[in-house]
């Protein structure tokens, strides 16, 4: 097993978190209890992420980090629109 597999693995484990966050935030559509600012360094995180794994030669990690990058991104989507509900 290559690191680019360890690395992946690793992040697709947030990756499944946030999108386990991602539906239970569609279904309830209520922000409460949230930190929506960790949100955004985590989104600005998976980004530099792909730019870095695309750097140094890690394929799969860069395809985990798009999926979660994309999750992270629509969770604070959907957190700006249901704020006020």
């Amino acid at each position: 097993m290559t690191v680019d597999w360890i690395n992946a693995f690793i992040i697709s484990i947030g990756t499944w978190l946030a999108a386990v966050n991602v539906v239970v935030l569609y279904k309830s559509k209520n922000v409460r209890g949230v930190y929506w600012k960790a949100w955004i360094f985590y989104s600005s995180c998976a980004a530099w992420d792909i730019y870095y794994y695309r750097s140094v030669s890690h394929p799969v990690s860069t395809l985990v980090s798009v999926l979660f990058a994309v999750l992270t991104t629509a969770w604070l989507v959907m957190a700006f629109k249901y704020r006020g509900r």
